[in-house]
């Protein structure tokens, strides 16, 4: 059995799916490959549950679950998961935080993007380290980056502001190259894929297949330089992806980027109810 990769929840169905599924704001991923599955990430409800239901998907026999980071639309799920579960994630994934806006001398907190929960009901293993979960899926720990973009703020008096530093991927190493699931991006898929590049703790340098669940790559220069008359993109970085897989996440995915990488031929699309096995058969490819 190959990686396989199946969208339990997203924010929008894909075409010919069950009308059933429902679709929420968020992501919930069921990533198997023959010895091991993984959910990565809940959505903000059970609304995952309930698609895997609709979808003849049994979720009993889950080796961990992996939390991309703490914002409710891809943590808001744990609640629902079993007592016992094992949960993979950054030590400050739980932390109360707010999307703000911030004007001189003052930051107002305008909506709280964390859910309090009680995860003592769980096999919590909290580490900014890479971590292996099984022979060929790693948890990425810390994604370094030089200069971090904040997304809002820690709760607290003092509005911390909040670089989303517990955002993690995972990490597939197939035959033919490392398959890269993110869940927003936020600490920007170019540092992501520029960090496991060069990770020693991948001997296979090439990587097959980006599964992202939106694309943060506005904000990077490493991706975009700008000419008198337009933007447009840097793109030999992303020779090295293979098909890159973009879900339309209700983060802030921006399209001309999207459109930018389908001109490269190396987009796809993918919603709720979307399957497919890694290397992903693009059409591009």
């Amino acid at each position: 059995m190959a990686l396989t990769i199946k969208v339990l929840l997203e924010n929008h169905k894909a075409a010919g799916v069950d009308n059933a599924l429902k679709a929420r704001p968020g992501l919930s991923l069921l990533v198997q490959d023959e010895s091991t599955s993984i959910l990565f990430d809940t959505g903000p409800d059970d609304s995952f549950l309930q698609n895997a239901s609709t979808m003849r998907i049994d979720l009993s026999d889950i080796s961990a679950v992996v939390l991309s980071h703490g914002h409710y639309d891809h943590c808001g799920g744990v609640p629902w998961l079993p007592d016992n579960s094992r949960i993979i994630c950054h030590p400050e994934m739980a932390r109360e935080r707010y999307a703000a806006i911030t004007l001189p001398g003052m930051t107002r907190k305008i909506k709280k993007l964390s859910r309090e929960g009680d995860y003592s009901r769980y096999r919590m293993v909290y580490t900014r380290d890479p971590m292996p979960i099984s022979d060929k899926f790693i948890w990425s720990g810390e994604i370094p980056v030089a200069m971090p973009e904040a997304y809002g703020v820690f709760g607290g008096r003092d509005a911390e502001p909040d670089y989303i530093s517990d955002e993690g991927v995972l990490i597939y190493k197939s035959e033919k190259g490392l398959v890269i699931i993110t869940g927003c991006g936020h600490r920007g898929i170019a540092n992501i894929v520029r960090h496991w590049h060069k990770s020693a703790l991948c001997a296979c340098r090439r990587i097959s297949s980006t599964l992202c669940i939106t694309i943060h790559l506005v904000a990077s220069q490493a991706v975009f330089k700008r000419t008198k008359t337009r933007k447009t993109m840097r793109l030999p970085l992303y020779r090295h992806l293979g098909a890159l897989v973009v879900a339309r996440n209700d983060c802030a995915c921006n399209w001309r980027c999207a459109a930018l990488l389908n001109k490269a031929r190396r987009l796809m699309d993918s919603s709720c109810g979307w399957a497919e096995m890694a290397p992903f058969s693009s059409p591009y490819q």
